[in-house]
C-alpha cells in the first residue's frame, strides 16, 4: 500500500499473477460511519510468443532444437506442426 497524498491510498501489483485474481473490496470509515466500493480483477489476454522460433537451416542428419517461450493465461497449449516440402 502507497500513500501518495493524504486523501489517498493505493494498491500496486507490480506483476498481476493469478493468485491475484478475485474481489477486491475498499472499506472508508470515520465516526459518522462507513463506505464501501469494490471490484473484480479477472486475467485475460490472449497469448504471445516470447520468442519466435525462425527460419532453421541444418545438414543433413544433425541436431535440430526447436524451443519457443509463451506468454498468456491461462498457461497457452503449444503444438508443434510440420509442414514437409513435396518438391
Amino acid at each position: 500500500m502507497v500513500n501518495p497524498d493524504p486523501e489517498t491510498v493505493a494498491l500496486i501489483i507490480s506483476k498481476v499473477e493469478a493468485a491475484d485474481e478475485g474481489k477486491y473490496e475498499v472499506v472508508l470509515t470515520n465516526d459518522l460511519g462507513e463506505a464501501r466500493t469494490e471490484g473484480k480483477l479477472t486475467l485475460s489476454g490472449a497469448p504471445q510468443f516470447k520468442e519466435k522460433i525462425g527460419d532453421q537451416a541444418r545438414s543433413h542428419f544433425k541436431i535440430l532444437d526447436l524451443v519457443s517461450f509463451a506468454l498468456g493465461w491461462s498457461c497457452p497449449l503449444l503444438h508443434l506442426l510440420l509442414q514437409l516440402d513435396s518438391s
